[in-house]
């Protein structure tokens, strides 16, 4: 299997490197042993957080005792035969992505503006987004289904200002 995404998690525990992959679907577990695949290894244990790999690997189920109910893919990992780094984090980010959701003090919206990638990556940004498209969805079905509705996208209409502040004209180009 061959999986993309945003590092959310890195971890070593006895020789094991773990990692959390993140994409719009969720979180999977990436694991790697130095004996099995090295490259694959050393590749894995340079990333940080945030940067964005392309891991090629096998799907497997995990241990019993390494289970984790909590997570949608909790009961599978991919084991790393491949490593490629898409995208690498150079600068300290400004909040942590992963964790942003659960602070207790909430970002501030300048710095959330400011860096805006980096919200959208939110699980809270992410949920809203797709709330929305599911509503607008539905909203478009339903206009065009029972009413005969047919949505113009026209880059020839235009909001334009007259003088006067009030008063706005509708102009075509």
């Amino acid at each position: 299997v061959r999986i993309c995404g945003w590092v959310a998690l890195h971890r070593v525990h006895g020789g094991l490197t773990f990692l959390n992959l993140r994409d719009h679907t969720g979180i999977v577990q990436v694991t790697t042993l130095p004996d099995d695949f090295p490259i694959a290894h050393s590749a894995i244990n340079d990333v940080r957080l945030e940067y964005v790999v392309a891991i090629e690997g096998v799907v497997r189920s995990r241990p019993n005792e390494s289970i984790n109910k909590k997570m949608k893919t909790g009961f599978i990992e991919v084991a790393a035969n491949e490593v490629q780094v898409l995208n690498s984090v150079n600068a300290k980010l400004p909040f942590l992505v992963t964790t942003a959701d659960d602070a207790k003090d909430s970002l501030k919206e300048e710095i959330r503006l400011r860096y805006r990638c980096l919200d959208l990556r939110r699980q809270q940004m992410s949920s809203n987004i797709l709330l929305r498209h599911k509503v607008v969805k539905l909203m478009r079905r339903y206009l065009e289904d029972l009413h005969g509705f047919v949505e113009v996208l026209s880059s020839r209409l235009k909001l334009q200002y007259c003088l006067d502040p009030h008063q706005k004209v509708l102009g075509i180009i």
